[in-house]
């Protein structure tokens, strides 16, 4: 074999393996980049409906849990108990 066929198989075996790397590391990031979508939060989608011109929007979560809590909390506890009638 002479030297520049030698050269000349050392390129194509060069050429060779940077486009299995090429395609590999295509392969690894389109993998990585392909993760599944993620569903958009509930208040995404109640704003979404929200018309454009509207001047002040409020979202509020667990509405219920809120009422609980505040309703057991100390501050919601009426100041001036009402005073009991006595019947007639």
């Amino acid at each position: 074999m002479s030297t520049t066929e030698t050269k000349r198989k050392r390129s194509q075996i060069k050429i060779s393996f940077l486009r299995v790397l090429c395609v590999l590391v295509a392969t690894i990031l389109f993998v990585l980049k392909a993760q599944p979508a993620k569903a958009a939060p509930p208040c995404d989608e109640l704003l979404r409906l929200v018309p454009s011109d509207a001047g002040f929007v409020i979202v509020i979560q667990d509405v219920r849990g809120h009422f609980d809590r505040i309703g057991k909390s100390p501050f919601a506890k009426p100041r001036c108990p009402a005073k009991p009638t006595r019947p007639s």
